[in-house]
């Protein structure tokens, strides 16, 4: 994977954080990392991999979806009711499942034909 695409791949997982903390009204920092400074920072995160969100409650975060889920749950946009709980679970499992074959497709050149 180029570093250009992989680039533009953290960037599509970080949008969706982006736009809860921005719907919550909440102050953040963003921290943009400089591809040169990858190697560097790389063995410093969970996992290897961005994005990551630290907090002073929890610490530092790993993983888009799980940042994403305690970021709906501390903002009160996730649902405390459990049918509408398993029904927004259920659309992010498809968008991811829909995003990691859309990734892999686009790894390996090959079209998705819809």
């Amino acid at each position: 994977q180029s570093r250009s695409s992989a680039a533009s791949d953290v960037y599509k997982r970080q949008e969706l954080l982006r736009l809860i903390l921005e719907a919550s009204g909440s102050n953040y920092e963003y921290e943009p990392l400089h591809p040169s400074d990858w190697g560097t920072f790389k063995p410093q995160t969970p996992f290897g991999q961005l994005p990551i969100l630290s907090t002073p409650d929890i610490g530092t975060i790993p993983q888009s979806m799980a940042i994403a889920r305690y970021l709906a749950k501390k903002f009160n946009f996730y649902p405390t009711d459990l049918k509408e709980q398993v029904r927004v679970e259920v659309a992010l499992e498809a968008i991811r499942a829909v995003s990691y074959t859309h990734l892999r497709a686009h790894e390996t050149g090959r079209n998705l034909v819809c």
